[in-house]
């Protein structure tokens, strides 16, 4: 062993996990913001659960990625931690994929065809392609792909580099006796649970340790404690992604360690317990890196199938290690956690989502303060104080929700901008903030109406029938309109947003024509003076709302067009 092993080496390393860093980034953009409607399909029962989060994993090759995710999705209220627990079983065998992948360098064969399959012989035919598809620029869905080819081949190439470097290792006495030591099972697993600890991936450590197997120095009695111990050392990552974040956040890091280690636990049981009695021979032979990649695999899916119907009793033992301390209970959950933005593509899924929450928000403020309004038939019969209370109640709790989401959702959207966007999704985010500001106003003229109401009624002040049955004409034509525009808003279909628009225009005819009518009644003195200023403020509000319903199908309409 030499300066220039060591070198080669940690150059190798270095590829290696710039590679991976690059393959996992390349392919969650390829999937893009499918991710989110994936999870949300296939996450009602613990079984698709389990798939969802095997295919997702084995998609974006990284588990941590996917821990990270959800802990962000569940810290901000979009997952709950029943559906958390089949996606994170899921994710430990979807990152079985990578180490096969990885265990091609191991091929040894004169044969063509299987020459083929060794890495050094079509990495390189991967980075051409991939580095044609990059500089071709004639679309970012082209380029991402290109990355994807261009990081697997540089991950193969740090695999190859820390294979060769390694080499020469396997007759060095030192090293042997170091891999020995590892042939104790508890030390190999403290071993694996640190390294991968220390480079928060296990992918990149199995990688590793598929890399030392080709020397034919590691037996299998110093092997499979080390994968154990890397399943564990995983962990690490949602742990400190879970640091200042939620309740939920903090017992998604503790279900992926109580399942890990309860999988360890249990192999250990069995495995060394038969073991006591019935030796396994093949402990002392050579573990190849295809070996490695069976046994993680085998290790892996047997865990979850042993323990997915328990999945109940894991949430129960997070729900207990992680409780209520003692303080007020945080009611509000972060809207949008920033650990979303480690994935823009969800970032904007989640944006749009929030926007599409206000628009509903919005719309049911306006309709409790316009359901205060007494109707013409039930005339001069007013709201009950029960009515009243219970609409005040929700109006507040919309304007508080609405507020805050409109703060989060722009500030959220102000870093998301600074991310590597593509030009719908730029333009996406950009409408996103137009349109929030638009129902956030929406919710504060609902508010305006309703106290303009309440403040009648107080000094028994009540519109003659007469006008009150064409306040209620603009006020059900506004309602239909913001109906409309939060459909619209939801759908983007370019016949409502043509809908809209025609509406927008009749109301306001409507608004002149029952002015006129209102002025014409106050000075022939069929309408009390008292009622001029509530008159006139109800109808600047409802207006407002039809400007701003007609501004979000404006933005969305040039958008949908560009």
């Amino acid at each position: 062993m030499n300066f220039f092993t060591v070198t080669g080496l940690l150059g190798g390393l270095a590829f290696f996990l710039f590679g991976m860093r690059i393959l996992s980034g390349s392919l969650e953009k390829v999937a893009g913001g499918r991710l989110e409607s994936v999870l949300k399909k296939m996450t009602a029962s613990p079984l698709k659960a389990l798939l969802s989060g095997a295919g997702i994993t084995a998609l974006i090759q990284s588990s941590s990625a996917m821990t990270v995710m959800l802990v962000g999705l569940v810290n901000s209220g979009i997952m709950g931690i029943n559906q958390a627990v089949g996606v994170i079983m899921g994710s430990n065998v979807g990152t079985t994929v990578t180490s096969w992948l990885l265990s091609l360098t191991g091929i040894k064969s004169d044969s063509f065809f299987l020459s083929l399959l060794k890495p050094e012989n079509f990495s390189p035919v991967l980075a051409f392609i991939g580095i044609l598809l990059i500089m071709s620029k004639k679309s970012r869905k082209r380029a991402d792909f290109g990355s994807v080819l261009l990081g697997f081949s540089v991950l193969m190439t740090g695999m190859e580099a820390m294979s060769s470097s390694v080499e020469p290792l396997a007759a060095h006495k030192t090293f042997q006796s170091a891999l020995t030591a590892f042939s104790n099972p508890l030390l190999g697993i403290l071993a694996g649970a640190v390294f991968t600890a220390v480079i928060q991936s296990s992918t990149a450590s199995i990688g590793i340790l598929q890399a030392l197997a080709v020397t034919g120095s590691i037996s299998y009695a110093a092997a499979i404690p080390i994968i154990l111990g890397q399943n564990i050392g995983t962990c690490v990552t949602p742990v400190l992604s879970s640091i200042g974040a939620g309740k939920g956040a903090k017992q998604v890091a503790v279900l992926h360690i109580s399942f890990n280690i309860i999988g360890t636990a249990l192999f250990m049981l069995i495995f060394y317990g038969f073991s006591l009695f019935s030796p396994f021979g093949f402990l002392s032979d050579a573990i190849t890196p295809f070996a490695i990649a069976g046994f993680h695999t085998v290790f892996n899916i047997a865990a979850t199938l042993l323990l997915l119907p328990f999945s109940g009793l894991l949430v129960r033992l997070a729900s207990l290690i992680v409780r209520k301390d003692g303080r007020a209970e945080q009611t509000e959950y972060p809207l949008l956690d920033s650990r979303l933005l480690v994935f823009p593509h969800l970032a904007v899924e989640q944006c749009k989502r929030r926007a599409r929450e206000m628009a509903e928000l919005a719309k049911s403020s306006f309709i409790a303060a316009a359901d205060m309004l007494s109707p013409a038939e039930a005339y001069p019969k007013i709201p009950t104080e029960e009515a009243i209370s219970a609409a005040l109640a929700k109006i507040e709790r919309n304007e508080r929700k609405l507020d805050r989401l409109e703060d989060e959702l722009g500030a959220f959207i102000y870093r998301l901008n600074s991310l590597a966007l593509t030009k719908g999704e730029s333009d996406s985010v950009t409408v996103t903030l137009r349109s929030i500001v638009d129902f956030e106003r929406i919710g504060d003229r609902a508010e305006s109406i309703f106290k303009t109401l309440l403040k009648m009624y107080e000094k028994k002040l009540y519109f003659p029938e007469e006008i009150l049955t064409e306040i209620n004409t603009v006020t059900g034509a506004v309602r239909e309109l913001l109906e409309l525009t939060v459909k619209y808003f939801r759908e983007n279909s370019p016949f409502l947003s043509e809908k809209t628009k025609s509406m927008c225009r009749e109301i306001s005819v409507l608004s002149d024509g029952l002015k006129k009518s209102c002025i014409a009644r106050l000075k022939s003195g069929n309408c009390p003076a008292e009622l001029g200023i509530p008159l006139n403020d109800l109808l600047e509000n409802l207006e407002s709302i039809v400007g701003h319903c007609s501004s979000t199908a404006e933005s969305l309409l040039i958008y949908r067009n560009e």
